[in-house]
């Protein structure tokens, strides 16, 4: 199972999800709200990381569990290498949108690149992100493995 219990933080942005989530989810909610356009009334909530849970994390068909995601055009393993992202915090808003949060306490931390080593995960990220490039119908010419992957 891709559940991973955590330590309470004591910095950086796992204490700070963790603290909004389980002490404020107000606070993160109504930003949420802002930055999404959401209507008032559109509530989250929060899956993970609970404090009653183990602060617990999510990756893998796992965390689409927790979701009560089913996907039915493509397994996600057949999307995805096994040991994909491994999610900070997991939401589902009142109207069945899903947050998927990847937490950031500095820019510094956005900066990042592929790193899986294994040919055939290799392969399978990118063919993965150009299948999504075409879907979103994206025209940028930046590779999505790069900077800011």
């Amino acid at each position: 199972m891709a559940r991973f219990p955590q330590p309470q933080a004591k910095r950086g942005s796992q204490k700070w999800i963790q603290e909004l989530i389980n002490d404020k989810p107000e606070i993160l909610n109504s930003k949420i709200r802002s930055a999404l356009n959401f209507s008032e009334e559109e509530d989250v909530q929060w899956l993970s990381p609970l404090k009653s849970d183990g602060y617990a994390e999510y990756r893998d068909q796992t965390f689409l569990n927790l979701l009560n995601v089913k996907l039915e055009k493509m397994p996600l393993a057949q999307f995805w290498p096994k040991g994909g992202p491994q999610w900070d915090a997991l939401g589902k808003s009142s109207s069945g949108k899903l947050l998927l949060v990847e937490a950031k306490s500095h820019i510094s931390e956005l900066i990042s690149t592929l790193h899986a080593e294994d040919e055939r995960s290799v392969k399978k990220i990118q063919k993965s992100l150009k299948e999504t490039k075409r879907y979103l119908n994206s025209k940028a010419h930046i590779e999505w493995s790069q900077c800011f992957y």
